[in-house]
């Protein structure tokens, strides 16, 4: 342990008192012994009102008792990574690990000093400089770099200063959300475990991406959309806009997200919110085995289809659907089906939906889906379907109406909303107005 006499404070705030910090920053300088030992500027963020030093410290020092992992809440939520995964293929770190080995003095470098921790050097960003800094050091590089350290964080200020390290190199929002939710609390997460949607003890993914984990955004949108489905009573369906809603992503609480929880405080004990969550997680199991051969241990087909319930339209439309037959049991049973083996070689016919990407698709699509239901009796079919995507103004198909028109429907029926080209919601929409007892959601599908 250092001593006082082993180190100065030359510069204090006036608002602080050097005492209640005296102990950790003596025990700092002690194991990582700064170049600026005798000549300390302790600051404080006036904003986060978080106290810091800012020094040099030798490679060895922070890759030998430092570590990029860290947990944004210890007490809470220890288990879970408060920094983003290295993205060891970027060319930015490349250019980076070459200029270590050559001997680059790095800054800038943030940190968490907790006297009494193994290790005690918690890096709250930087992390792809620590591992620069790391491999130059293997290979006998060992000079000073610059380094933040900061003293006794709450968790608050620990966010804070995640957020503002985060932003040298583009921190994707999805990072944020899962930093935001984590503070929040391990509820989010924990529903995602029960249900299957994340593995035991698996954290959320910090960037988008066909085989990772679910996202923040995509875990809350699935149960805003499965409490706005519930809201719309069957004789509304026809006169409510059914478009599903995206939670917006890289904020603190979103309106929809804090809406849904305070009109909703029991969800985490909802039975029923539950056993959508796990038939979506087997949903999106079956969509995968359905695309992969045994026989060679690969998966085939379109990358697409295979992670077609990773799509944020078709989720937020399957939990719509499952909110609004939530008191259906006969009806939810068959749109909880899709994923039973035997349903279909390809349980959401992802082929289908990529066909309704353009308007010969599309069209093709509702002649199939018209078809099935007129064969099974049903007079209703969606007129009207405007084609766009909220926020970009609304995209007609030329002769759309007319072909609807055309095809026979004896009581048309217009649902207001948008429907995008390639939203998957629109066939789950369809099987919710086949009034009749025997076809749901996809549990009819057309062939092609």
């Amino acid at each position: 342990m250092t001593n006082a006499k082993d180190f100065e404070i030359a510069v204090c705030e006036e608002d602080l008192e050097i005492d209640d910090f005296a102990e950790d920053i003596a025990s700092f300088v002690g194991l990582f012994d700064p170049l600026e030992k005798a000549s300390l500027t302790l600051l404080k963020d006036h904003r986060s009102q978080a106290v810091f030093i800012e020094c040099h410290i030798l490679a060895s020092k922070i890759t030998g008792i430092g570590t990029t992992d860290v947990s944004l809440d210890a007490e809470a939520s220890a288990e879970y990574r408060a920094n983003r995964d290295v993205v060891a293929d970027h060319a930015a770190f490349e250019q980076m690990r070459n200029d270590a080995s050559e001997g680059r003095r790095f800054s800038n470098i943030v940190a968490e000093f907790v006297d009494g921790d193994e290790p005690p050097l918690k890096i709250i960003g930087g992390q792809h400089r620590f591992e620069a800094i790391r491999e130059a050091h293997q290979d006998g590089v060992d000079i000073e770099h610059g380094v933040k350290v900061y003293f006794q964080l709450d968790n608050e200020q620990r966010l804070d200063v995640q957020i503002i390290s985060n932003t040298n190199i583009s921190v994707s929002k999805e990072l944020l959300d899962r930093m935001y939710e984590t503070l929040a609390g391990a509820e989010l997460r924990d529903w995602c475990q029960k249900c299957g949607l994340l593995d035991k003890k698996q954290d959320f993914a910090d960037k988008p991406g066909r085989g990772n984990p679910i996202t923040v955004k995509e875990a809350r949108s699935f149960i805003c959309n499965y409490y706005l489905g519930h809201a719309v009573t069957s004789s509304e369906f026809a006169s409510r806009d059914t478009t599903p809603q995206l939670v917006d992503s890289g904020k603190r609480d979103p309106k929809i997200w804090k809406d849904t929880k305070q009109n909703n405080p029991e969800l985490w004990n909802d039975k029923k919110l539950q056993s959508a969550g796990r038939a979506f997680a087997a949903l999106r199991r079956a969509q995968m085995e359905a695309f992969f051969d045994k026989k060679t241990s690969k998966y085939s087909g379109p990358a697409d289809f295979r992670h077609k319930a990773k799509n944020l339209a078709l989720l937020a439309g399957w939990a719509y659907v499952a909110g609004c037959l939530a008191d259906n049991p006969t009806r939810l049973k068959r749109h909880y089906a899709l994923s039973e083996k035997g349903k279909s070689k390809d349980p959401l016919r992802a082929d289908l939906l990529a066909s309704g990407r353009h308007p010969d698709g599309l069209a093709l699509l509702l002649r199939q889906v018209h078809n099935t239901l007129a064969a099974l009796g049903n007079d209703l079919l969606i007129l009207g379907i405007d084609l766009g995507c909220p926020g970009f103004g609304q995209l007609h198909v030329t002769g759309l109406e007319g072909l609807l028109e055309g095809l026979g429907a004896k009581q048309p029926l217009k649902v207001p909303g948008i429907v995008t080209p390639e939203h998957p919601c629109l066939l789950f929409q369809i099987g919710i107005l086949d009034g009749r007892s025997h076809a749901s959601s996809l549990g009819q599908r057309p062939r092609l």
